[in-house]
């Protein structure tokens, strides 16, 4: 990170910015890259949390409703084939 991003002043709880000093003395992080790797593993996680529901939605989808598993694979043979083409 440089001087040039952004600054957010916030206000802790006592308890949580000792938390965070803890943790960011164990990892050799200032608070302020402790606290920025924190929501950073947060986001990524929540996205793959995302990602995740959407696959198994879609098994579920496909495996109730044979319609919706059928112009499934038709659309992946089709882009599979349109991946071929070399005209």
């Amino acid at each position: 990170m440089s001087r040039e991003d952004p600054q957010l002043r916030i206000r802790l709880p006592i308890e949580l910015k000792d938390k965070i000093e803890s943790v960011s003395k164990t990892n050799n992080r200032s608070m302020n890259a402790e606290i920025v790797s924190i929501l950073s593993d947060f986001f990524n996680r929540e996205e793959q949390y995302r990602n995740s529901m959407v696959v198994v939605l879609g098994w579920e989808l496909m495996n109730k409703h044979p319609e919706v598993r059928e112009a499934f694979y038709n659309l992946a043979a089709a882009m599979a084939g349109a991946g071929n083409d070399h005209d």
